[in-house]
């Protein structure tokens, strides 16, 4: 396959060594963001206003955790490695290609399933900004510690 650069090769495409202790960082970083952003004292009450989570299930979060955790990392290792690809070396222009990664990736992908599944436009606008902002602080973290 031919494009105005070059031959299409998949050795571009590979995976470019990234900064594990950068990664590490902005998942603890993405998981305090979400500690705080659904905490009582964040917006946490409005959170559950708009879901309608109920908080007295009696359910232990312990595997949502573990799976928070897990998505994470692998979000964090995704954002490190296009920051890689794309050269990003300062917090603006990672910001700039995160921004672009969310709006793609995150914020229409999860509008189309919610519009599809009817739900409410305003809880899809609390989880797109607070997408967002977990990503951007991502980001920041990812090229600090580069």
């Amino acid at each position: 396959m031919r494009y105005a650069t070059g031959t299409f090769s998949i050795s571009r495409m590979l995976l470019v060594p990234i900064n594990i202790v950068g990664v590490l960082l902005a998942t603890i970083v993405s998981m305090l963001i979400g500690i705080a952003w659904f905490s009582p004292f964040g917006f946490g009450p409005l959170w559950i206003r708009l879901s309608g989570v109920k908080m007295d299930q009696g359910k232990s979060p312990s595997l949502a955790m573990l799976v928070a955790v897990l998505c994470n990392f692998a979000t964090a290792c995704i954002v490190a490695e296009v920051l890689a690809w794309t050269h990003a070396d300062t917090a603006r222009m990672a910001m700039l290609a995160t921004f672009w990664l969310w709006l793609g990736f995150i914020a229409a992908v999860k509008l189309m399933h919610f519009m599809f599944d009817g739900r409410s436009l305003k809880l899809w606008l609390f989880y797109a900004v607070y997408d967002l902002v977990n990503v951007l602080l991502m980001a920041i973290v990812l090229v600090l510690w580069r």
